[in-house]
């Protein structure tokens, strides 16, 4: 008889065992006992070929990317031969590409290897939770079965059961229509079966059960968690939506016990999302997009993916763009780009969603939530014009802002004080001094910027509630330590101005998509926490808006030499038009008029003839009878 390594190699062999379960034929106990460990280790084959989804190829990658289960190990030790156990896995990828299905089937796959695990089914919202389970279910449920079993527990299929491939090789999981359950949880009835339960010792938790991320799960526990779409378009609407789906992320981790499995599956909505944070941390990135099937031994299994790119930049490419995945344009012709299944993703379909909204096809399809030609900055943008101090100017006029985390209602914000120069038409970001300081902390910080920098010229102070009582402190302090402080102007926050700070942030962007904004590379605050609020489309922005105040100061930074350019520039194109204009020359001269169109001869009606309802003149309309 067969053994599983037999079944792996032979396909004909499975099919005689598939044939045989198809018509009820009954096999060989061995042989049942070989197949049944083969399907139990192995996602692939047993969605495939016994449970009979039709799987696309592109679909295996993710069902190896999934636990290796074998139950003849403990389960607290499930591992690929050769590679340490791994407990958390992150799978990202395009919509529509059947990885919830493949999910619910790893559920199914754990319950057959394992019929006493408990599994959480967590999701954004309590119906898609009960959706999934709902589905696990339905591989378990047996149309027209009256849920008879004999002495040993196995199902007694009268003439109205039509149990399925899988049913049969896996009897002792089997419900009748009427013993389901809620719709939100399923217990295998193989819990009551000594020989998987040899103790019949009783759990609380259910096989499998539907939780919402948002829900109180206080009391439940499980050994497998699955969060499939936990972010949606409602839970994370604002920053403070996003920080407290992280946190019940976090917290619903508390769940498992310390050998637990999490499996997250979903599709990027925001830069710095629950996905995103979660992928930089553990993979140790610093903001930017990652793609490929990534393992860290013993830790986390990674695997994201986009529907299409650029032809020359997948993991099989060759060369710098190896890997990158560059996305492609509404310019991109369907011969310039490679899918990862067209069938599923076909080229007039992807390049039609991307026109209708580049932002949200970037990040459901390519699973990067900032499309590079969409974004106002991104983070290789900018790094490309931090500079080292000996490209910075040695005469220009420097300004600082100080945007004040003074009033309790900003609760822990950051103090940012922002220092730039004005040079050539361009804004040279010196340093960004950023801290959580106490209200008795700012006018030291404050005096301290100007001690470091004493040839600040001006300083504009945010002007929130309280600011002005730091006015006497900071020149008491300046006087301590013999600094003489510049002339301070209070600006005003903006309040009432409909997305004040956005606007006066995108003012930034033309001086960045010009190459006119440049930051020093060892300024006090770190580079990265600079370019992730620039890029971050949720998160806080008070380096950016800080930077953007500098702006107020563009004109005070020109020389006399720069100004008077401009006034003889602007003087010498008046008198270029009044010149124009008097000649009848540029936009001013004479053009002749277009000839009017000739009107269009209409051709008459024809005539009908009353009777007959033809047109005169034709054989029959033309006589009467």
């Amino acid at each position: 008889m067969p053994t599983a390594a037999e079944l792996i190699q032979d396909p004909q062999l499975r099919k005689q065992i598939l044939d045989a379960l198809d018509e009820g034929r009954e096999i060989p106990d061995d042989a049942r006992e070989a197949a049944r460990l083969f399907y139990q280790m192995s996602l692939w084959y047993m969605s495939t070929e016994l449970c009979d989804v039709p799987l696309h190829e592109i679909h295996r990658e993710i069902c190896d990317f999934f636990v290796h289960k074998d139950p003849r190990k403990p389960i607290e030790y499930q591992n690929e031969e050769g590679h340490a156990t791994v407990r958390e896995r992150l799978l990202l990828f395009p919509r529509h590409g059947w990885k919830t299905t493949i999910n619910a089937l790893d559920s199914v796959n754990w319950i057959i290897a394992f019929p006493l695990v408990p599994i959480a089914i967590q999701t954004g919202d309590g119906d898609l939770a009960a959706g999934i389970v709902g589905l696990i279910k339905s591989y378990f449920v047996v149309p027209g079965w009256d849920g008879k079993r004999d002495d040993n527990l196995n199902p007694i299929w009268n003439p109205q059961a039509r149990p399925t491939k899988f049913q049969r090789l896996f009897p002792e999981h089997c419900v009748k229509e009427t013993q389901q359950g809620a719709e939100d949880f399923f217990v295998t009835p193989a819990r009551l079966n000594r020989k998987f339960n040899p103790t019949s010792r009783y759990i609380k938790d259910p096989t499998v059960y539907a939780l919402s991320i948002e829900s109180n799960n206080s009391g439940w526990r499980c050994q497998v968690e699955k969060n499939d779409d936990i972010l949606t378009d409602n839970n994370i609407r604002t920053p403070t939506r996003v920080t407290t789906i992280d946190n019940r992320f976090h917290m619903s981790h508390k769940l498992l016990p310390w050998w637990g499995y999490r499996d997250t599956v979903g599709t990027r909505y925001e830069n710095d999302d629950t996905y995103g944070l979660l992928m930089q941390k553990l993979l140790d990135l610093k903001g930017e997009i990652c793609y490929g099937n990534i393992e860290v031994p013993g830790k986390f299994k990674y695997l994201c993916l986009p529907s299409w790119w650029i032809k020359g930049t997948s993991r099989n490419a060759e060369g710098d763009l190896k890997g990158k995945y560059l996305p492609p344009t509404l310019e991109s012709k369907e011969e310039d780009c490679e899918f990862l299944d067209k069938d599923i993703w076909p080229f007039d379909a992807m390049h039609q969603d991307m026109a209708l909204n580049a932002k949200s096809h970037s990040s459901q399809y390519l699973n990067n939530p900032v499309l590079a030609g969409e974004a106002k900055f991104t983070r290789e943008g900018l790094l490309n014009f931090f500079i080292d101090w000996t490209q910075m100017p040695q005469y220009a006029k420097t300004f600082a802002i100080v945007d004040l985390a003074y009033s309790d209602k900003r609760g822990r914000d950051y103090t940012v004080i922002a220092i730039g120069a004005w040079y050539n038409n361009a804004l040279w970001v010196k340093d960004i001094i950023r801290g959580r300081f106490r209200p008795e902390e700012m006018p030291e910080q404050i005096v301290g910027a100007v001690r470091d920098y004493p040839e600040i010229e001006a300083m504009g102070i945010e002007e929130s509630v309280g600011a002005r009582w730091l006015q006497t402190d900071i020149f008491q302090s300046a006087e301590r330590q013999g600094i003489k402080m510049p002339p301070i102007e209070w600006i005003t926050l903006g309040q009432g101005e409909l997305n004040a700070k956005e606007n006066r942030i995108d003012g930034l962007v033309p001086l960045h998509k010009d190459g006119r904004l440049f930051f020093l590379n060892n300024m006090r605050t770190e580079t990265e926490e600079i370019i992730k609020e620039f890029v971050s489309s949720r998160g806080k922005k008070d380096i950016p808006d800080a930077i953007s105040r500098l702006l107020k100061y563009q004109s005070s930074g020109e020389s006399p030499e720069q100004k008077q350019a401009q006034i003889e520039l602007r003087q010498k194109m008046r008198e270029q038009d009044q010149y124009d204009m008097i000649f009848g020359q540029g936009r001013y001269a004479y053009r002749e008029p277009e000839p009017e169109p000739e009107p269009e001869e209409v051709e008459p009606e024809p005539q009908v003839d009353e009777v007959t309802g033809l047109p005169l003149g034709d054989f029959y309309g033309s006589q009467r009878y």
